[in-house]
């Protein structure tokens, strides 16, 4: 008797196939799929939801906006750090441009944000006191956002013709408890 009448090929599409897998495919194949997936959700970063992100806006706007901060005061330590009586003052500007556009019917936007940071601190690090400078610019920012779930892109003439909704009276439409009930 063969070996292939007492050990029945197996197929990695099935039966049908014919195709032989040994053990060893099978479990490479799931080992790569595995790492695959792990090493996909390992890129993905949190996410930060900036305030308007996904407002409406007519195809074609820009924005630009300017921030400024100031940071100040004394720095609390470590006790058990030889550092003390640290004092920063921090300012911090930045320029921020978003522009609106259409992507395949939805409107979309991207952004760019570019700070620029300047900061004096002054301590004692092992009772010497030390004093140090820095300026420069920060991390760029670039962020793209798609409205999938609302309205289309809109050129301004149509955007100023339609009529703002929330959403909120479009779920209720199917609802027969919500029928007679004004939103």
């Amino acid at each position: 008797m063969s070996d292939e009448c007492r050990f029945p090929a197996q197929s990695c599409a099935g039966p049908v196939s014919g195709a032989p897998c040994s053990f060893h495919t099978r479990n490479w194949r799931t080992a790569f799929v595995a790492t695959y997936l792990l090493l996909t959700v390992m890129q993905v970063s949190a996410q930060e939801l900036e305030p308007r992100a996904y407002s409406p806006a007519p195809v074609g706007t820009n924005f630009i906006g300017l921030t400024y901060a100031r940071l100040g005061e004394q720095v609390l330590v470590d006790p058990s750090l030889p550092i003390s009586d640290v004092h920063a003052n921090i300012n911090s500007a930045s320029v921020g441009y978003v522009h609106v556009f259409n992507l395949a019917g939805h409107a979309a936007s991207l952004g760019l944000i570019a700070p620029f940071i300047s900061g004096d601190i002054s301590g004692n690090v092992f009772d010497a006191p030390n004093q140090v400078h820095r300026a420069g610019l920060g991390d760029l920012r670039f962020r793209l956002s798609i409205d999938l779930l609302g309205g289309p892109a809109l050129t301004p003439e149509q955007f100023a013709l339609r009529t703002p909704d929330t959403g909120h009276d479009r779920r209720h439409e199917s609802d027969p408890h919500c029928a007679n009930r004004t939103v």
